[in-house]
């Protein structure tokens, strides 16, 4: 899975929540079911079927979104190893501010020398999900660095 186009896959999942999606302040939803209760949604999405629009994401992090009103937030983790929140307005699909919450790498070891510690190829430090009250959002990373911001980004 090297070189996979995680900015796009990330924001493909995004690009029909504009016009449906109510908020979703959680991993798996506001009932942590993963289940939507949204009616009508488009069965099928490519390049010019099912999309409001594009955005793209400073780099990659597989956290899901949490979603509350006009505001998506997500995770980053860049090449430099830079942790940043990202806010992006549901409407317009463009990037409202970027938030740089700490740095870090995750060590990845050869099988036999780490022993019981799992880590999973695809993954970064940027893989826990934001969670939102609808006032404060929160956000946390592998690293265990956690920050809080306002809605306008503000820590």
């Amino acid at each position: 899975m090297r070189g996979f186009p995680w900015p796009v896959l990330t924001i493909s999942l995004l690009l029909t929540l504009p016009a449906f999606a109510a908020d979703w302040p959680q991993w798996r939803g506001p009932a942590g079911t993963g289940v939507s209760e949204e009616k009508d949604l488009p069965v099928v999405w490519n390049e010019t079927r099912g999309i409001a629009w594009k955005c793209e994401l400073p780099q990659w992090g597989t956290s899901t979104p949490a979603i509350w009103g006009s505001s998506i937030f997500l995770t980053s983790h860049t090449n430099d190893n830079k942790l940043q929140l990202v806010c992006i307005g549901k409407t317009e699909g463009k990037i409202a501010w970027t938030r740089e919450v700490g740095s870090g790498e995750a060590v990845r070891k050869t099988p036999e020398k780490r022993g019981a510690q799992k880590f999973h190829e695809i993954q970064n430090l940027a893989s826990p999900s934001p969670v939102t009250d609808g006032k404060t959002v929160v956000v946390h990373f592998g690293n265990g660095d956690l920050a809080a911001f306002d809605f306008a980004g503000k820590e």
